[in-house]
């Protein structure tokens, strides 16, 4: 993660930390797991996605991420404790008690690493039987990015990255919902919600659907109407 991910990357992320795209899902996800007393954000960035969990929810929050700059935000941001972790590929993450977690949040974190595998089965550990992980991955090609790709021939889609090229491009990693569920197969777990509906690609359509509709959508065609991938799985 430290490899991809610098300071200036990690300034450009100047999201409102009471609100912002990711507000929602945290609110929903706070409502389902009922307000969970210890929680992990596993490349936690700056912290402006979580720390509404410490601010609002009042739950113990812990950081992890390959930028140590990133973990000064967070601990000014209130997090609890916070961890280098130099490769997510390869580190355990044995600096934390094993099933202490009521929630573990993976954000935009698994499509940056080589070994997403590793990654899914340290934070697993740190999950409580009958406790949640959030996870959410982009999803590059959702159906009108498919025809972005086919005219333009770039795999950054959705323009997250415009200053970088293919050669360095922080996304190595690139996710279906097939390949999410087999990601998770060794597990036992349960597909509590599935928030991808939250980051439909067609945002005037988006607003004149209800929720239920965009559900449907997202359900029946997981890989085709998402800008992300967002579970709430339970382990079981």
């Amino acid at each position: 993660m430290n490899k991809h991910f610098s300071n200036k990357l990690i300034d450009e992320i100047e999201e409102n930390p009471n609100k912002n795209y990711f507000t929602n899902v945290i609110n929903k996800t706070i409502k389902i797991t009922k307000s969970p007393k210890k929680s992990l954000d596993v490349g936690c960035g700056n912290g402006v996605f979580t720390q509404i969990l410490k601010t609002k929810f009042n739950s113990e929050i812990t950081g992890l991420d390959g930028n140590e700059y990133a973990l000064q935000q967070c601990r000014k941001r209130g997090f609890d404790k916070t961890f280098l972790i130099e490769d997510f590929s390869q580190d355990s993450l044995s600096m934390l008690q094993d099933m202490s977690f009521d929630l573990a949040i993976s954000k935009d974190v698994l499509e940056h690493i080589y070994n997403p595998e590793h990654t899914i089965n340290e934070i697993w550990k740190k999950i409580k039987k009958g406790g949640f992980l959030l996870i959410h991955v982009p999803n590059h090609f959702p159906f009108f990015a498919r025809l972005r790709f086919l005219f333009k021939n770039n795999l950054d889609t959705f323009n997250y990255f415009p200053s970088y090229s293919r050669y360095n491009f922080p996304h190595i990693r690139f996710f279906t919902y097939k390949s999410i569920k087999e990601l998770l197969s060794k597990f036992e777990y349960e597909v509590t919600a599935n928030f991808s509906y939250n980051f439909f690609v067609f945002p005037l359509l988006g607003k004149l659907l209800n929720e239920k509709i965009k559900q449907n959508i997202i359900k029946n065609f997981p890989d085709h109407f998402s800008e992300s991938y967002t579970l709430l799985i339970k382990k079981l």
